[in-house]
């Protein structure tokens, strides 16, 4: 057998999943062979997320306190319970002993960047609607890990019937549809 093998990556063919995995692929007879050309990635995460979920895919309090826990982070790194949207502010140093015009001068940016002059960011809002708490922390459902191996809706709610452990597991253990449609496209050429 001739053997060719390499390590092809599911956001190179299209979804948004950072997922590595060897492929090998053999011919009884001699034959080149080059592996599919990767693909611009036009999809984002939430394209495949759904609108609306059940409560029991959220975390709670005590969820995110043991995640907390158990990566023994300091109190400024802990995961929080809550996504938060900024519609409208600005980024500001903290403490404001500077002023904009100075801190363009001195070349201080206005991005959320580790500093080293002794200033944190601070981001201020000038509305009460300028800052809005959009959701609590959740897992991703059954469908939404089906999604992320390229499989259609309709293909999940063929055996949706089964645990979401099951679903789960279904999913981790499955090749993404669009590597291999990929693959066996540059096979049959």
């Amino acid at each position: 057998y001739h053997i060719y093998w390499q390590v092809l990556n599911t956001k190179h063919y299209g979804i948004p999943q950072n997922r590595e995995r060897i492929f090998i692929v053999g011919f009884k007879d001699f034959r080149h062979f080059s592996f599919p050309k990767q693909i611009p990635l036009n999809k984002k995460l939430k394209d495949i997320l759904q609108d609306e979920v059940d409560n029991k895919y959220y975390l709670s309090d005590t969820a995110i306190e043991k995640i907390n826990k158990h990566n023994n982070k300091t109190l400024d790194k802990n995961i929080s319970n809550k996504i938060v949207e900024i519609k409208s502010g600005a980024l500001r140093t903290h403490p404001r002993t500077t002023n904009p015009d100075k801190d363009k001068k001195e070349g201080r940016s206005k991005r959320l960047e580790i500093r080293d002059d002794g200033l944190a960011n601070s981001i201020t809002t000038h509305q009460l609607d300028s800052i809005v708490i959009k959701d609590n922390i959740r897992r991703l459902t059954p469908l939404e890990t089906w999604r992320l191996q390229g499989f259609k809706d309709n293909d999940f709610y063929k055996v949706k019937d089964v645990s979401d452990t099951q679903l789960y597991k279904q999913a981790g253990n499955s090749i993404t549809v669009d590597v291999l449609m990929h693959l066996f496209k540059k096979i049959y050429e």
